[in-house]
């Protein structure tokens, strides 16, 4: 679980670092840019940043409650209920 983890949260830190070098390159390179401009538009995408960071986190928690639900969901031998046999 640690790798798939590490992936999500990589690829999550490397969209949020293009997506803020994005934004602040169109907010800027405009002809009407203001420094109050700038700042509005990037303060919209760290906003933004905060929710997706949670999205690993969530996305997480559902494969550990799909797998927790389907052990729960199998019968194992181990927990079967076992008759003891009459000595004859």
């Amino acid at each position: 679980m640690s790798n798939l983890e590490a992936i999500n949260f990589g690829l999550s830190e490397l969209l949020l670092f293009v997506l803020v070098i994005f934004s602040l390159f169109v907010a800027a390179s405009g002809e009407n840019a203001t420094p109050g401009g700038i700042f509005a538009v990037l303060s919209y995408i760290f906003e933004f940043a905060e929710g997706i960071y949670a999205l690993p986190l969530i996305f997480q928690q559902t494969v550990r409650i799909n797998e927790i639900s389907q052990r729960l969901s199998q019968p194992s031998a181990a927990c079967e209920f076992r008759k003891p046999q009459m000595e004859q």
